[in-house]
């Protein structure tokens, strides 16, 4: 009998990039109080469903006070699960600098993390540091976040920009549903997603600006 074997390519789906910017973070203590949650979240996403690491590209960004950026964390070349280590990521365990983040991602989203103080100090200097990956979603800390909402929205040529006047854990929620949303259940483009009615609903109740 003749055994015949036949070879199937089997088509792996293109990695959906995040690129988090965590501005003005300065090791070991991060300026925003969402930064050690937001990544703890996708840790817990990650662990819950193993098949993202083939759906997902997860990096992370710091721009310290001086503009420089230096990459605290790419699933590309270090485990998910170290994600679940959220303060040894901030604190620079895999800290390298940002030589590669030059290209360009229409099919992504980055997320830019920002402290309310900083949001018209060094706006054009700042924003200028910030590679694209788009759309992006910017979320604003602090009592006075809501303070140049609109400016701070049109010059981070963001889709969606967010206030938090009050710490809450709203922002760990986007994240996860932008996991189920679009990297799982491609409910939605990127795009589509940051200006989605399903957002607005997480956010509701904060002031927002949408593109």
């Amino acid at each position: 009998m003749t055994v015949q074997f036949f070879d199937f390519d089997v088509e792996t789906p293109d990695q959906i990039p995040l690129r988090v910017y965590l501005i003005d973070q300065n090791p070991p203590e991060p300026r925003t109080h969402s930064s050690t949650s937001l990544l703890q979240t996708l840790g817990d996403r990650f662990a819950a469903s193993p098949r993202l690491d083939g759906l997902l590209r997860v990096e992370v960004v710091a721009v310290d006070s001086n503009h420089a950026q230096h990459v605290l964390f790419d699933s590309a070349q270090t485990p998910t699960i170290e994600l679940l280590r959220p303060t040894e990521l901030l604190a620079g365990r895999f800290r390298r600098p940002a030589t590669d983040l030059t290209r360009r991602v229409e099919d992504g989203l980055s997320i830019v993390v920002l402290p309310g103080e900083l949001v018209d100090a060094d706006l054009a200097e700042r924003t200028s540091t910030v590679n694209d990956v788009q759309p992006r979603l910017v979320w604003i800390e602090g009592a006075d976040s809501s303070v140049e909402l609109a400016p701070t929205h049109s010059a981070w040529s963001a889709s969606r920009t967010v206030a938090e006047t009050v710490a809450s854990h709203v922002l760990e929620s986007v994240v996860g549903n932008f996991v189920a949303t679009v990297v799982e259940a491609s409910k939605y483009t990127a795009a589509e997603w940051a200006a989605s009615s399903e957002v607005s609903s997480l956010v509701d109740g904060m002031s927002y600006v949408v593109a």
